[in-house]
C-alpha cells in the first residue's frame, strides 16, 4: 500500500513552527527575534539545516550512491544489472529451443520430447549447410554442453542429431510496385522462406533489433531467438505466405507454393514424408530454385539477376547476425551508469551563518582569535542541534559506504556486526529473499565466538553478491550456483572441489575402539574449578601432519580409527589438561563415558600443552568439514535404455558421521533447505549415510562411470533404492 509523501518545510514554515513552540514553552515571553538572541540564531540555523539536509537528501539516488572518486561500483551495492535479473532457467522445450538455436555456428534447435519424462531429443539445424564432419561433431558437442549447463535437474537428453536438408523450389508470381526492386524483394522472399522452413519467425530488416527491459519482463524468451513451434508443411506455407505479402512493394501473390525437389510435390503433400531428422530448405539462390517464380511489375514480367539477389540475401544474413549478437535494446538495459557525486555536509549551513556563529577558522591573527573566544562562549548553543543534524546527514553522506556487500568491520564489536547483519538482511530483501532460520549452535558447531561473528556476515554478504546467478539457474543441475550449490551455501557445507586438509591423514574402521592407554585417575590432581580442565579454545594454530597426528593421537591405530572417536576428536570439551604434581601436567583425550582418558602430551608449560590440544582438535574438525559434501546423483542419468528409470528421482546422499551431521536439528534443517529449493516436480530423496554405506555407494558409482553397462548399473541403482529416507 502506497502513502502520500509527506508535504515539504520549507526554511519559512520550520521557522514559523520553531518560534510558535518557543512561545509555547515559555509562556510567549521569550525574545524580540533579532540577531543579538543567540537563540533564535540557532532556530535559524537549525531550519535552515533541515532545509539544506532535505535539499541535498532529495538528489538522484545515483548521485547519492556514486563516491567521491565519480565511480559506482554497482556490483557492491547489490545492484544487478537488468541482463542479470531478468533471465531465468529455461522451463519449456520453446525455452531450451531459444537458449540452443543462440549458439554460435546453429541455426536452429528442434526440440522434441524423448521417450519418458525428462529426456529431451535435439535436432540440429547449423547455420552454414556445407558444414565438414569435425564442424558437425563440434557442433553437437557444444550443443550438448549447453544443455547441460542450462537443463533442470532430472533432464537429460536422449538423442542429438544434425539435420538433413530437403531442398525446394519456389513457385508462383508476385506483382510488385513499379518503385521496388525485383532483386532485393526475391532475397527477401527467400530469406523469409528459409526462415519459416527453419522454425524461426519472419521478420522485416528493419525489426532486426533487440528486446527493451519491458520486452523482457512480459517475455524472457524475448531475449533468445523468436521461433516458430514445428508444423506441418500446409501451416508453414500459409506462414511463408502471410510473410511475402507484408514485404514492401508486394502487391499481390498468386499461385504461390513451395516444392520438394526430391518428390516435385508440394510440401503441403511432402510433410508426411519427410524423414524425422530432415527438414525443407531453400538453400543459395540458384536458377533451378527460381525458374518459377515470377516477378511482374504493371503485368510485364521481370527479368530476376541471381548474383544480385545473392548479394542482398548476404545483407540480410549479415544483418541476423548483428541482431543474434545483441538480443537486448543496448541503451534501454545500459542503466548502470555513473552519477554525479555530491558532498553532503554541513559547510552549506556554516557559510549561511553570521560570522560569529560559524566555527572559528584556523588562523593566528587577533581578529580570528577574537572570534574563536565568542565561538567557544556559544559553542554549548549548537553542540545539541549540530549533533543531531550531522546524525541525520551522517546516512545520507555513507549511503555507498552503509548499503554495499562487503565492508571491513571490527568483528569483536557485537554492535558493528549486529548492524552489518541487518543491512545485508535488508539488501537482501530487497531481492526479495530472506536467510534461512537455524539455531545458531547447531550452525557453529566447529567455530569459535570470533568466528561465528565474522560467518554471519561473509554467509550473508557472499549469499547476496550471487543472488542473481542463483536466482538465474535455481533449480538446475549447475554445480555451482544450481539446486545443489545454493544448498551447499546457505547449509554451510563443504564445497565440491575444495580441499581443507589432506582427507587421507586419517581412515575409518568398523572395529570396536582400539586399545586404550589408560591414565588412572589416582594420579591426577582434581582441579580447584572444575573449568580449569578443559583446553582454552584458540584458533590461531595450524593443523597437524601425519607425523603430528600419529605422535599425539594415541586413538589412531596406523592412521585408523573408529567415526565415534572421529567425531569426538574434532569436539572442543574433549580435550583436558591434568596436574599430575607439582611440575608435571598431561594433556589428555576423553573419549566419554566409561573409556579412559588418551595421553596426547605431557609438559611444565599449560599454554603449550593448550596449543597442542587446539591442533588435534582443528585437524579433527577440517577432517569432519572436509567430509560433509553433499552428493547428488540423478537416476536419469543411470540409465540404459530410453526409460528405465524413475522420472524426476535424484538422491541426495550426506554422511552421518561427523561432529554436525550426527546432530538431529542439523538434519532437519538440511531436510527443510532440501525440500524448500528443489524443483516442485522433482523428489529428492535425502539419505544420511554411515562411512560404510558411502564407501559402497562411492564404489559402486566409480565402477558405473568406469563401465556404464547393465549390471553395474543394476548393483548401484539397488544400492541407492535400499537407503533410508531423510527422518
Amino acid at each position: 500500500m502506497k502513502s502520500d509523501p509527506a508535504p515539504e518545510l520549507p526554511f519559512g514554515t520550520l521557522r514559523t513552527l520553531g518560534i510558535a513552540a518557543a512561545q509555547k514553552l515559555s509562556g510567549n515571553i521569550w525574545t524580540d527575534y533579532n540577531l543579538h538572541d543567540p537563540g533564535v540564531t540557532l532556530l535559524e540555523q537549525t531550519a535552515f539545516a533541515l532545509t539544506e539536509i532535505a535539499y541535498q537528501s532529495d538528489h538522484n539516488v545515483r548521485d547519492l550512491l556514486t563516491r567521491q572518486a565519480q565511480e559506482t561500483d554497482y556490483g557492491q551495492l547489490a545492484l544487478f544489472a537488468p541482463a542479470e535479473v531478468l533471465t531465468s532457467l529455461p522451463v519449456t522445450l520453446r525455452d531450451i529451443a531459444g537458449i540452443l538455436s543462440d549458439i554460435t555456428g546453429v541455426e536452429r534447435v528442434f526440440t522434441r520430447n524423448g521417450p519418458a519424462l525428462g529426456l529431451v531429443s535435439l535436432l540440429i539445424v547449423p547455420a552454414e549447410l556445407t558444414t565438414s564432419d569435425a564442424e558437425r561433431n563440434t557442433l553437437v558437442e557444444q550443443v550438448r554442453a549447453t544443455f547441460d549447463k542450462h537443463r533442470l535437474l532430472c533432464s537429460d537428453v536422449h538423442a542429438v542429431e544434425i539435420a538433413t536438408p530437403q531442398p525446394v523450389q519456389l513457385r508462383g508470381t508476385l506483382q510488385i510496385d513499379p518503385l521496388g526492386d525485383p532483386d532485393a524483394i526475391a532475397a527477401e522472399v527467400i530469406f523469409r522462406t528459409k526462415h519459416v522452413l527453419r522454425g524461426i519467425k519472419p521478420s522485416h530488416l528493419n525489426q532486426l533489433q533487440g528486446a527493451t527491459r519491458n520486452d523482457a519482463f512480459r517475455d524472457p524468451s524475448a531475449l533468445l531467438p523468436a521461433l516458430l513451434p514445428e508444423a506441418s508443411g500446409a501451416k508453414q506455407l500459409d506462414v511463408i505466405l502471410t510473410a511475402i505479402k507484408s514485404i514492401p512493394f508486394v502487391q499481390e501473390v498468386t499461385h504461390f507454393d513451395v516444392i520438394s525437389e526430391a518428390t516435385g510435390l508440394s510440401i503441403k503433400e511432402s510433410g508426411s514424408e519427410l524423414a524425422p531428422n530432415a527438414y525443407f530448405e531453400t538453400g543459395r539462390p540458384t536458377e533451378k530454385m527460381l525458374g518459377n517464380l515470377f516477378l511482374r511489375r504493371d503485368n510485364a514480367a521481370i527479368a530476376l539477376n541471381i548474383h544480385a539477389i545473392n548479394d542482398e540475401l548476404v545483407r540480410w544474413e549479415a544483418a541476423e547476425i548483428a541482431a543474434k549478437g545483441n538480443r537486448k535494446d543496448a541503451n534501454d538495459w545500459d542503466v548502470l551508469t555513473q552519477g554525479q557525486h555530491r558532498n553532503i555536509g554541513m559547510d552549506g549551513v556554516d557559510a549561511m551563518l553570521p560570522a560569529i556563529y560559524r566555527p572559528a577558522p584556523h588562523a593566528n591573527n587577533a581578529a580570528a582569535k577574537a572570534r574563536t573566544q565568542a565561538s567557544n562562549q556559544l559553542s554549548a548553543y549548537r553542540r545539541l542541534t549540530n549533533a543531531h543534524l550531522r546524525g541525520l546527514i551522517a546516512p545520507i553522506a555513507g549511503l555507498s559506504d552503509r548499503f554495499c556487500i562487503s565492508q571491513t568491520i571490527d568483528d569483536t564489536d557485537p554492535a558493528q556486526v549486529r548492524e552489518r547483519v541487518a543491512v545485508l538482511d535488508y539488501l537482501i530483501a530487497l531481492q526479495g529473499e530472506a536467510m534461512p532460520k537455524i539455531d545458531p549452535v547447531t550452525l557453529h558447531t566447529y567455530r569459535g565466538l570470533s568466528q561465528q561473528e565474522r560467518w554471519k556476515v561473509s554467509w550473508r554478504a557472499d549469499y547476496l553478491a550471487n543472488l542473481a546467478a542463483y536466482n538465474s539457474l535455481k533449480g538446475s543441475a549447475d554445480p555451482v550456483h544450481g539446486f545443489v550449490g545454493r544448498v551447499t551455501h546457505l547449509a554451510d557445507l563443504q564445497q565440491p572441489g575444495q580441499s581443507l586438509i589432506d582427507a587421507s591423514l586419517v581412515k575409518l574402521i568398523r572395529q570396536p575402539q582400539p586399545a586404550l592407554r589408560a591414565s588412572p585417575d589416582a594420579q591426577a590432581a582434581p582441579p580447584e574449578a572444575p573449568f580449569d580442565v578443559f583446553v582454552n579454545r584458540r584458533d590461531d594454530v595450524a593443523p597437524l601432519d601425519q607425523e603430528g597426528l600419529a605422535r599425539y593421537c594415541p586413538w589412531l591405530l596406523d592412521g585408523q580409527t573408529t567415526p565415534d572417536l572421529f567425531r569426538l576428536s574434532a569436539q572442543q570439551t574433549s580435550y583436558k589438561i591434568f596436574e599430575i604434581d607439582d611440575k608435571r601436567l598431561e594433556l589428555r583425550f576423553d573419549p566419554g563415558a566409561g573409556y579412559a582418558h588418551h595421553i596426547c602430551d605431557t609438559g611444565t608449560d599449560r599454554n603449550a600443552l593448550e596449543e597442542r590440544g587446539n591442533q588435534i582438535r582443528l585437524t579433527f574438525q577440517m577432517l569432519n568439514q572436509q567430509a560433509e559434501e553433499i552428493w547428488l546423483i540423478e537416476d536419469i542419468r543411470l540409465r540404459q535404455d530410453a526409460v528405465d528409470f524413475s522420472p524426476a528421482t535424484a538422491y541426495a546422499l550426506l554422511p552421518n558421521w561427523t561432529l554436525r551431521t550426527q546432530d538431529p536439528a542439523f538434519q532437519q534443517f538440511i531436510s527443510n533447505l532440501v525440500r524448500e529449493l528443489a524443483p516442485a516436480h522433482v523428489h529428492v530423496r535425502l539419505s544420511w549415510l554411515s562411512p560404510w554405506k558411502m564407501e559402497l555407494v562411492k564404489t559402486r558409482h566409480a565402477r558405473w562411470k568406469k563401465q556404464p553397462d547393465k549390471a553395474n548399473t543394476r548393483k548401484l541403482r539397488a544400492t541407492l533404492r535400499r537407503l533410508g529416507d531423510c527422518p
